[in-house]
C-alpha cells in the first residue's frame, strides 16, 4: 500500500454480500494485466448493516496514499459507497463503477428476509428496505452501471417482475444521473468474469485518465 503514488487514481474493488470474493478477483486480475492499480478491501457484509460496512471502508482508505480513487462494485458494494459518500463526502473519489447494483432496493431481499436474513444479516434486511436504499445520495462524480440480463423473456429469477440477472431486476439497478449505462447478459455473480464487463470499465476508467491528461 505505501508504494501506491499520490497521483495514479487507484482502483479499489468492493464486493457483494458474502465475501464471495473469486469473481471479483477475476476482474481485478485482468484489470492489472490492462495497466491500473488495484486493491480489493474485504468488508463484514454479512454480520454488519450499511453504516457499519462505510464506517469500515473509512477505516481501510482514511491513512491510504492514493489522493485520488475510482470505485469498482459488486451488487451491494455500490450501496456501502453510496452510504460511504454520504457519511464522508466524495472528494476523494474520481469515477465509480457498479455492477449489478440494488440502487432501488432488492425485491428479493424483501421477500426472502425472514428465509435469508438470519443468514445474510442486517445489510441484506436492508436492501429489501426501498425508501431506505432510494434515499441514499447519489454520487456527483461520474459513474457508471452495469447491468445483467437474461435473453429469457421474464429473466433469472420469477421472483422479480422484470428482466434480471437472477438477485438483482434492471430497474432496480437504476440511479439517476449515470454517465453510462450498460446491459450484459450475465447472471449476476458472473457479472464480473465477464469480458464484455471488463472492456467496458477499462474504456469508462481509461477515458477520465486521458481526460486528466
Amino acid at each position: 500500500m505505501e508504494n501506491v503514488s499520490n497521483h495514479t487514481p487507484q482502483v479499489v474493488m468492493l464486493h457483494g454480500i458474502g465475501n464471495i470474493l473469486w469473481m471479483i478477483r477475476v476482474l481485478e486480475k485482468r484489470l492489472l494485466k490492462s495497466g491500473f492499480n488495484t486493491r480489493i478491501i474485504k468488508y463484514p457484509s454479512m454480520n454488519s448493516d450499511l453504516n457499519t460496512c462505510a464506517e469500515y471502508l473509512h477505516e481501510k482508505l482514511r491513512d491510504y496514499p492514493a489522493k485520488s480513487i475510482h470505485f469498482v462494485t459488486h451488487s451491494m458494494g455500490a450501496l456501502v459507497v453510496r452510504k460511504y459518500i454520504e457519511k464522508y463526502g466524495e472528494d476523494q473519489i474520481i469515477r465509480i463503477v457498479m455492477m449489478g447494483p440494488p440502487n432501488q432496493g432488492s425485491i428479493v431481499a424483501k421477500r426472502m428476509k425472514y428465509l435469508i436474513s438470519p443468514l445474510y444479516g442486517p445489510a441484506f434486511l436492508e436492501m429489501g428496505d426501498k425508501t431506505k436504499i432510494q434515499s441514499l445520495p447519489v454520487p456527483k462524480t461520474d459513474f457508471m452501471i452495469i447491468s445483467g440480463y437474461s435473453r429469457f423473456k421474464y429473466g433469472w429469477n420469477i421472483l422479480i417482475p422484470e428482466n434480471n440477472d437472477f438477485l438483482v431486476g434492471v430497474q432496480e439497478t437504476y440511479l439517476p444521473g449515470a454517465k453510462e449505462y450498460k446491459l450484459v447478459n450475465h447472471y449476476h455473480a458472473y457479472i464480473p468474469t465477464g469480458k464484455d464487463t471488463l472492456e467496458y470499465i477499462k474504456d469508462f476508467l481509461s477515458d477520465h485518465n486521458k481526460q486528466s491528461h
